[in-house]
């Protein structure tokens, strides 16, 4: 008897995701002696150690590198932006102490706080989320075991978190800040607001980590039929949050689509097959910083991404926003770089628009790259553009500068095969 059936094979092809899942870094700001991925509205930068009249006493305030983050009699914030997307279990900590400056009796009040906002859309709206509390003069280090941890939830009721009592805390010092559950989002905005009413009075954070998972890879599930027929093939995934477009195709390379929707698990059922007959599946995703608000702005070329490749994977497209100095078309031209600077491709776009209008163009780039750390993509000239655009406190590693990867394609080799 003659059956005809699917048998799966696969290769990965995807941005910031790999066959086995892994825990990368975001985000990671040390405070020492400026910001390097967020944006700070004031404060100070902390570096050395306190003095013996301060508490605790002779004590550096910084918890590793150099420098810290302080706050003393005001009211002050550091913000960030960066993509979730295309990640699992996204999640950020960042280490707190409370110092009591020339004397032993200052500390953290009741009034004074550490608030902890998220914004899943780029700032529109923030969500309170976590606070640390003061209470009567209340001081920690970095030593001090007390965690404050609690998951983003999306509503307007924040967690909060307060030693026992005044003076030197150990046991619930808060010292490590943790919430879990990041918003799934191009957008996510964190806002830390640092609050205390005295030169006596000092707060200090350090280290502020973002982390996640790379996705799942896509799976896939084959069919057979009985002799001549059609066989139902699938292509399933997790995205953790994203929806994908995946599609069928019957080449492995280029072809026509001959199946395509935005969704998580997808069926395609073959024609009637009696031979060898080869199908592809890719997964699609926006991944990357949206550029579709900007409120900060370059003159300067020599601008654009960082990222990592978890997997061998082709870049589709990156958006760009900019503004025309001119009615004539202008060219955008951006080159693909290694960690070392060396170009590898080089692409251009159209830059369509009157003098003074301010556009998105998608430019296409279509290059596969291997694994690897630091890539760059970097706008390196243009012409009838004077100025391209980002948001302020852009932070990934993966996500930082003028842009957003728009593409992730990920293929699923799905073989049908003849026998006896």
């Amino acid at each position: 008897m003659l059956y005809a059936a699917a048998t799966l094979f696969f290769w990965n092809h995807s941005f910031n995701s790999a066959i086995a899942q892994s825990t990368f870094t975001i985000l990671n700001d040390g405070f020492n002696g400026s910001v390097t991925q967020s944006v700070v509205s004031g404060g100070n930068f902390m570096s050395g150690n306190s003095a013996g009249a301060d508490r605790p006493q002779s004590t550096a305030f910084a918890f590793s590198g150099s420098g810290s983050f302080g706050v003393s009699n005001n009211t002050e914030t550091v913000e960030t932006e960066f993509s979730t997307a295309g990640m699992c279990s996204p999640q950020m900590t960042f280490k707190l102490a409370s110092w009591s400056i020339g004397s032993s009796t200052n500390g953290a009040d009741n009034g004074d706080f550490v608030l902890v906002e998220i914004s899943p859309d780029g700032g529109n709206t923030f969500y309170p989320t976590l606070e640390v509390n003061g209470n009567s003069n209340a001081y920690w280090g970095y030593g001090a075991t007390g965690v404050a941890s609690t998951a983003y939830d999306g509503d307007n009721n924040q967690v909060n978190f307060q030693p026992g009592g005044g003076g030197l805390r150990t046991t619930d010092g808060m010292s490590t800040i943790t919430v879990t559950n990041l918003p799934i989002s191009r957008r996510v905005m964190v806002r830390i607001t640092l609050d205390n009413s005295s030169n006596s009075e000092l707060w200090t954070m350090d280290d502020w980590v973002v982390t996640g998972t790379t996705v799942p890879t896509l799976t896939t599930t084959g069919g057979y039929t009985c002799g001549t027929g059609s066989v139902a093939l699938s292509a399933n995934t997790n995205l953790c949050g994203v929806t994908p477009i995946i599609s069928w195709f019957a080449t492995s390379t280029g072809g026509a689509t001959i199946q395509s929707s935005s969704v998580t698990s997808s069926t395609y059922t073959t024609p009637s097959i009696s031979t060898t007959t080869t199908y592809y599946a890719q997964e699609n995703v926006m991944v990357g910083m949206d550029v579709t608000t900007a409120n900060s702005n370059s003159t300067a070329t020599n601008r654009g991404l960082t990222f990592d490749v978890y997997s061998t994977f082709t870049l589709n497209s990156v958006d760009i926003r900019f503004r025309k100095s001119s009615n004539t078309v202008g060219v955008i031209t951006g080159v693909i770089q290694n960690s070392s600077g060396t170009t590898l491709h080089t692409f251009t776009a159209n830059a369509a628009g009157n003098n003074g209008t301010i556009a998105i163009v998608t430019a296409n780039v279509n290059y596969t790259l291997a694994p690897g750390t630091n890539y760059r993509i970097v706008l390196s000239a243009r012409t009838n553009v004077d100025r391209l655009y980002t948001t302020n406190g852009i932070a990934a590693a993966s996500h930082f500068g003028y842009g957003a990867i728009t593409g992730m394609p990920m293929k699923i080799i799905i073989t049908s095969t003849t026998g006896m």
